[in-house]
């Protein structure tokens, strides 16, 4: 049993004690009261998702784990990117991206510095990443309408190491 409810709509006026900061935030970019019962990040520039702030985290619980999260992108402009990601050293994520294009889904896996991209038609999405530790395997999908979920991208392979911090953590 896990000592915190790790399930959030984001409709108190606090965040919950089980999420954390990524990197010390930039408090006037992210509020829960701008829009009732949602989490607003606004985008900041970041070399890559390593440096990305105002990504909030939460561990992953293991030995095995499932994160959906919600997603409306409509306020995404052009070069933004949303989602959810595996923070850690390497890392990957899953997410929503708004170009000259339109919107569209692409993963990312940082140990092989590729990303799978397909269209999409619409800005709101749920997004799921499965992790089964024991065998160290992740696996992203996402759905348009929060029951059915399409896989998508290759497994990306998680990695127990030491040099930032004990395992992986879900990110927003």
């Amino acid at each position: 049993t896990s000592p915190y409810d790790r399930n959030d709509d984001f409709s108190g006026p606090k965040l919950q004690a089980v999420w954390q900061w990524n990197h010390l935030p930039d408090d006037t970019k992210w509020s829960l009261s701008e829009r009732p019962g949602y989490l607003r990040l606004h985008s900041l520039p970041a070399s890559d998702f390593w440096w990305a702030r105002n990504s909030l985290t939460q561990r992953a619980v293991g030995p095995e784990s499932t994160a959906t999260t919600e997603l409306d992108g409509v306020g995404l402009q052009t070069g933004d990117i949303a989602g959810l990601a595996l923070l850690n050293l390497p890392y990957a994520w899953l997410g929503l991206i708004r170009d000259k294009d339109g919107f569209a889904v692409v993963q990312y896996d940082h140990i092989t510095a590729k990303t799978v991209r397909e269209p999409v038609t619409g800005s709101h999405l749920w997004l799921r990443v499965h992790c089964n530790f024991d065998t160290e395997i992740a696996k992203f999908s996402y759905s348009t309408n929060g029951t059915d979920f399409k896989p998508f991208g290759p497994d990306f392979i998680t990695v127990f190491q030491l040099r930032t911090f004990q395992g992986v953590r879900y990110a927003l």
